[in-house]
């Protein structure tokens, strides 16, 4: 006679581990966009330059024409923003301040944003800056280390060497504590001073700037 076997319960499916993804905190975040604001400034401060020299030129053939100078500048300075943010969100998802230090802008499925969710992304870069930096601010708080550019664009800053898809199941973890009060105090500094926002500072110094200009050539 056999033995019958005691019946063995099957042993439930394991469910498959999500990728962890780290997610890049306020800190670095805010070194880059330093990094970042200072170049786009920099660069332009010498378009500016050079459109007063163009400027110039013109009203020494022109002396009763009014030349909205100041109004080209700002321009400039939008346009200028506009290119270096959006075209390096879309193409290779990493600004020159970003690159400095492994870091990039990637969409859920973890490749770089199409031109229109770059775009977007730029728009909530102005919108969150001008609230007094409440949308990068809001980097510190969110548990996916999201500001309100993240957001609305659905974009989210990991490393470099951090890469998934959209097939894969994906956990994204902060990188950094959060919520650190020196890091709030470096927000306070950057909500009452426009350092570090690139466009931002365009806006606010180019009449100065032009008007500087204009004093040492002359009109």
């Amino acid at each position: 006679v056999y033995e019958s076997q005691p019946h063995k319960e099957e042993e439930p499916v394991s469910q498959v581990a999500k990728k962890q993804v780290r997610a890049i905190g306020f800190g670095r975040r805010l070194l880059a966009a330093l990094y970042d604001g200072l170049l786009v400034f920099f660069m332009s401060f010498l378009l500016i330059v050079a459109i007063s020299f163009v400027m110039l030129f013109w009203a020494s053939f022109n002396p009763n024409e009014d030349l909205p100078v100041t109004r080209l500048t700002f321009v400039t300075g939008i346009l200028l923003s506009l290119f270096y943010y959006v075209g390096m969100w879309s193409s290779t998802g990493q600004t020159i301040g970003k690159a400095t230090l492994g870091i990039k802008v990637v969409g859920k499925d973890g490749k770089p944003l199409s031109f229109w969710r770059a775009l977007l992304r730029w728009v909530g870069y102005v919108i969150g800056g001008a609230l007094f930096s409440i949308g990068f601010l809001w980097i510190e708080f969110n548990k996916q280390r999201r500001g309100w550019h993240d957001i609305i664009s659905g974009s989210r800053v990991v490393w470099v060497e951090d890469s998934f898809d959209d097939l894969s199941e994906v956990e994204f973890v902060p990188d950094d504590r959060g919520k650190g009060w020196v890091r709030i105090l470096v927000w306070v500094l950057l909500a009452i001073s426009p350092i570090g926002l690139g466009a931002l500072i365009l806006f606010v110094l180019s009449p100065y700037i032009d008007d500087v200009v204009m004093k040492i050539f002359g009109r």
